[in-house]
């Protein structure tokens, strides 16, 4: 017998990413983003999610600057590649500015630049 896989409430998830502080709010969206790999979100509810859940580079301006190494980085990096598609972050310029100084940073003091 097939099983039907459960499938999350966006809204509801939308209300507790709201409540989360933004280093757990990230590490549920990147479960989310792993669950619709599952079909246990739907694409659509992402979408929705998306149109109700916005950070700004002010709020991921400290997570970034939390990044030590490039594993870290690149790994928010490929997070908050998959927010800026569902429209997630309303200004991500700023963000991949702030993205590259760290990289930088991580680069200028790993090889001495």
């Amino acid at each position: 017998m097939e099983t039907i896989p459960y499938l999350i409430n966006y809204k509801w998830e939308c209300s507790n990413l709201k409540k989360m502080p933004i280093e757990l709010a990230l590490k549920r969206l990147s479960n989310l983003f792993n669950y619709k790999e599952n079909q246990i979100i739907s694409v659509s509810g992402l979408i929705e999610l998306g149109k109700i859940y916005k950070l700004s580079s002010a709020d991921l301006e400290h997570i970034i600057s939390l990044q030590k190494t490039e594993p870290d980085l690149f790994r928010l990096s490929k997070i908050i590649s998959k927010m800026d598609k569902l429209s997630m972050i309303k200004d991500i310029k700023n963000v991949k500015t702030l993205l590259h100084k760290s990289l930088d940073a991580i680069y200028n003091e790993k090889y001495g630049r």
